[in-house]
């Protein structure tokens, strides 16, 4: 099933098509810094779900594991966290009888950066979207951002069959 949005066409796209037919890989946010404007140097990054954040306590066959078992968010400005059932990213969930889940999203960002759109994706396809608002928020993106949390919202899916998820969030006109 193609993605059904123009935000994740190309590299984002090729990789959903993967996860449909079966092969699940780690995504990285990288960056090509050839010239001066194209990328700033170290952005985006991927931060790595690991249990220590102390650098002399991370053991590189560990980190290894963690981003294999895709552990990992990749970003350029918003921090996501995400689960289902509870389980955290790259985690595998049997759902319960009648085949719901809870997903559970926030959002997080320096209020230098306006998120104005987060997009939740059900095997490639848009499954729920929130945009920017002016009002108090809730389920909407507030704008101008001035609070670290942008997001924080929970709903119920029945994907009816195996899934994966994905989440996306983006400050296209800030």
């Amino acid at each position: 099933e193609p993605c059904n949005d123009t935000t994740f066409r190309g590299v984002a796209e090729d990789w959903m098509r993967m996860m449909n037919r079966g092969v699940f890989k780690a995504a990285l946010a990288n960056s090509d810094t050839h010239g001066l404007y194209h990328a700033e140097a170290g952005m985006p990054r991927n931060y790595v779900a690991y249990g220590s954040d102390i650098p002399h306590q991370v053991k590189p066959f560990d980190l290894d594991r963690a981003v294999r078992e895709r552990r990992l968010v990749g970003s350029s400005g918003p921090f996501i966290r995400f689960t289902v059932n509870d389980e955290a990213v790259g985690g595998t969930v049997s759902s319960p009888a009648g085949g719901r889940v809870t997903l559970k999203v926030q959002v997080q960002s320096p209020t230098w950066f306006d998120v104005d759109r987060v997009q939740v994706f059900r095997n490639g396809a848009l499954l729920k979207s929130y945009d920017a608002c002016t009002g108090a928020g809730g389920e909407c993106l507030v704008q101008p951002n001035t609070e670290v949390v942008n997001l924080d919202v929970s709903f119920e899916d029945e994907p009816g069959q195996d899934a994966w998820y994905v989440v996306s969030a983006a400050g296209l006109k800030g």
